[in-house]
Parts: structure tokens; sequence; C-alpha cells
């Protein structure tokens, strides 16, 4: 009898990667100075300036983070011609009891999170959109067919990159340090699709 053979059909590409080199002492201090520049969130603060990234300060941050989103264009498309650029970047403070509520963003193409200070059990949410109708006992083991939920573990000077339809949470902070994330969303520029096929989209000055 032939083996059943099993293929994951349309899986989401959630990315991974610790960035090469870690903040300076300034990049940290003007971070951390905006530690009582935030508004509440459900859950959490987050930042007024939702540019962060667009001070000089943070350019080769910035620069490094567009890197590693268009490393992950790439990966998924097969396609070195396409531009993406970072647009509105802000700070997540979780003080000791904060959570990031579930949640979703709109107007971008890939979102990400590059983390500044994580704890040792810090980890990201991922949610399902095609919920199952039935539910079997699953026995306790569940995998990327029976999940409705995954997470990932994150560490310091790390970001993951996912698109940004994606509901994704944060769990309590039940450490006594502060958790600190830099979020940032994505959109494309350049030429897409192909003039033949009727789907070309020109953003930006056309030349």
């Amino acid at each position: 009898m032939t083996e059943l053979i099993m293929s994951g059909l349309f899986p989401v590409g959630v990315g991974q990667k610790e960035l090469d080199n870690p903040l300076s002492s300034e990049e940290i201090n003007f971070l951390y100075s905006y530690k009582n520049k935030t508004r509440r969130n459900h859950g959490n603060n987050f930042t007024f300036d939702t540019y962060i990234l667009d001070n000089p300060i943070l350019k080769n941050l910035k620069e490094n983070l567009e890197k590693v989103t268009k490393e992950y264009i790439v990966a998924i498309y097969q396609n070195d011609d396409i531009n993406i650029h970072i647009t509105q970047s802000w700070l997540n403070f979780n003080n000791p009891g904060d959570y990031h509520h579930m949640h979703h963003h709109t107007n971008s193409i890939i979102s990400g999170v590059y983390y500044v200070e994580t704890n040792d059990d810090d980890k990201l949410n991922f949610f399902r959109e095609n919920l199952p109708l039935f539910e079997l006992s699953k026995n306790g083991n569940f995998n990327a067919y029976t999940a409705s939920s995954w997470w990932l573990p994150v560490k310091k000077n790390s970001v993951i990159l996912f698109p940004s339809n994606t509901r994704h949470s944060v769990d309590t902070n039940n450490s006594n340090k502060v958790r600190i994330s830099l979020a940032f969303n994505t959109f494309l520029s350049g030429k897409i699709g192909e003039e033949y096929q009727i789907n070309e989209l020109i953003i930006g000055d056309k030349k």
C-alpha cells in the first residue's frame, strides 16, 4: 500500500532574523528617551511619534530593517525587482502586567517587529483566519493543520516579519522588566504586475 502524502497548501510566510549589528549606545539612549512620550493602547503604551525610524540617529537601523524586509519579499515572491519601504514605525512599551491585544495592520504589505528589550519567555502569537468548522480531540498534539494559533519565541536584536493582515498578539508581561519593541509597516514602490496581463501597477512617478 502506498504511503499517504500530506501537502500544506497556502502557508503564511513568517520570517525571523537576528540583525548582524546590535544597537549602539546612542541608538539605545534615543529609544529609551521615548519611554515617557507615549499614549495608552489596549493593554500597553505606544509612542506619539509614529515615524520613529525617520530620525537620523536610527538611519542604520532603518536601512538594516528594510534590507531584511527585502530579503523576506525575495524569499516569498522569488522576485528581486520589487521595492519595499518602511512607512510608519513606532515603539511599544509593555510594562509589567501589560499585554498587546490581538490585531492586524491595515494599509501595509509586510509588517515587522524589532525587539529592543525582551525577557526570556517572551513570544509573539499568531492566529489563523480559516478556522475549522468542527474540532476533534487532538490529545495535546497540535500541528500546523490543527492549531488555531501558533507562537514564536522572540529575542533581543531580532526582527519578525509577516503579512500585515495576519492577526497577532503578545501575552501579559509577567516579569519585572519593561518589554520594548519597535513595530513598522511597509509598502511597495515601482512597477508590479505585467502590462500584457492587464495587471500592471506603477506606484510612484512613472519613468
